[in-house]
């Protein structure tokens, strides 16, 4: 585990949801689990529509029930399909997949 790996496991612990939701917290990650996979099909087509359309949809609901890390993550998403730049979309979707695999094992 490296230096930026730690940073980020100690970030996402830190991570708490609203008072009310901690009972949803696992089907709101294994719905963003989902729907990562149609992320990635949106990358490898380059469909930026869905790109933008999934992160901008997630932008506005993380941050109540925790997922501080991915609403950061999804801005970034949002603004690469934008500009329609593939590279950085690759990118971020790896970087989200990495952040909901750490954020799986610190709920259990």
């Amino acid at each position: 585990m490296n230096d930026t790996d730690y940073l980020l496991i100690e970030n996402i612990r830190n991570e708490k949801p609203q008072p009310g939701l901690e009972p949803f917290m696992s089907e709101f990650i294994k719905d963003r689990l989902q729907e990562l996979v149609v992320l990635k099909s949106a990358v490898n087509s380059k469909d930026y529509c869905v790109i933008k359309e999934i992160s901008h949809k997630w932008k506005g609901f993380c941050s109540p029930y925790g997922f501080i890390g991915l609403e950061k993550l999804s801005i970034n998403l949002e603004r690469s399909a934008l500009e329609s730049n593939l590279s950085d979309c690759e990118e971020l979707i790896i970087n989200i997949e990495k952040y909901l695999e750490i954020k799986k094992l610190v709920m259990k």
